[in-house]
């Protein structure tokens, strides 16, 4: 896992790659982040309750994903390509809170 961001008061795992197409386990390797998130706040362990678990947002040169543990699948939210405003901006972040639910 690269990083996390905070969305809507949880913390979503990321990772960041340069082409998923070219990533011969990425379904594996982000199921694992889902499964064993261990993220910290100032050296203090998050509750799982304040973590996406079943979540990770995925992002290469092309796209961003949103990857789904349950369904074990990697679903396009956005083309990076079509993020030109902040507008766009607001709108991927809608995306992908909707995404989560």
């Amino acid at each position: 896992m690269d990083n996390v961001i905070l969305i809507n008061k949880k913390y979503l795992p990321v990772e960041v790659k340069l082409s998923i197409s070219t990533e011969k386990n990425i379904l594996y390797q982000v199921s694992k982040y889902c499964q064993n998130i261990k993220i910290f706040n100032d050296k203090i362990s998050m509750h799982k309750d304040y973590v996406y678990s079943n979540h990770c947002l995925v992002i290469d040169i092309e796209n961003i994903y949103i990857y789904n543990n349950n369904s074990n699948k990697l679903f396009i939210i956005y083309n990076l390509n079509n993020i030109k405003t902040q507008e766009d901006i607001k709108s991927v972040r809608e995306t992908i809170i909707k995404s989560l639910i």
